[in-house]
């Protein structure tokens, strides 16, 4: 009985939001107090446990439930919709641009057929049978360019469905921005007195996932001995965010 208790408690520790008594500088877990000061942009979270392999996966998870926010499906959401709108915005560009090119092609054949039917000068009438079938010979190049051209041109009711996708992805964006209600997270790192290679990659993870939607993780009360292994092992956890 008492392994079973020791096992459940190494593989899912008790993780709680922590809260600031009204009047007070005391922080407790949120559940057993009813009189606390709720800061909306800030999570203190506190796990009762290591992180190593045996439980890494379940520090995650449970990190990802108290704040409410999962930032792996959240970046993937985010990255979709801007991948999206920049395909978007291409095909609108390159479909602009081709059809300002044959227009232009247009035009300065229509140019030069003009200029060569209008000029008086004798001395080039010997050379105009030869002029005009070089310029008959560019016009068939430009026409088998402008072929192509042609594909990348949209109809209106084309670009119309492209932008009204392009507008329903962006209240999409503010959407999932408006899920990301605070800017901190702040660990409670007091009960951590052991750290592997993967519970300190995974808590790496977790903190680069958070950052990616803008939100800054501290970690606090680190011992000494978890600062020093993670600042030789995982780099992207610097002494900054390792509060006293």
């Amino acid at each position: 009985m008492s392994v079973g208790v020791v096992i459940l408690r190494i593989q899912w520790p008790k993780i709680h939001s922590i809260e600031q008594i009204q009047n007070t500088e005391i922080y407790r877990n949120s559940r057993d107090y009813t009189n606390y000061t709720e800061h909306d942009k800030i999570k203190i979270i506190r796990y009762e446990g290591n992180i190593f392999y045996f439980c890494a996966e379940y520090f995650r998870e449970t990190v990802y439930l108290q704040t409410g926010i999962n930032p792996f499906d959240l970046n993937l959401k985010l990255n979709r919709c801007l991948n999206r709108i920049k395909r978007i915005e291409n095909i609108l560009r390159l479909s602009s641009q081709s059809m300002d090119i044959e227009i232009d092609k247009s035009d300065d054949h229509s140019n030069e057929i003009k200029s060569m039917e209008e000029t008086p000068d004798p001395l080039e009438a010997s050379n105009e049978n030869h002029q005009k079938s070089n310029l008959n010979e560019n016009y068939f190049k430009r026409k088998f360019f402008n072929h192509f051209i042609k594909k990348k041109l949209l109809t209106l009711n084309e670009k119309l469905e492209l932008e009204m996708e392009r507008t329903k992805l962006i209240e999409k964006l503010d959407t999932i921005n408006q899920l990301i209600t605070f800017n901190f997270i702040i660990f409670d790192c007091s009960c951590w007195t052991f750290m592997d290679i993967v519970g300190a990659d995974e808590l790496k993870q977790v903190i680069d996932s958070y950052e990616k939607l803008g939100i800054i993780v501290l970690l606090a009360q680190m011992k000494d001995i978890n600062t020093g292994w993670l600042q030789t092992h995982v780099v992207s956890v610097s002494t900054s965010k390792c509060l006293e």
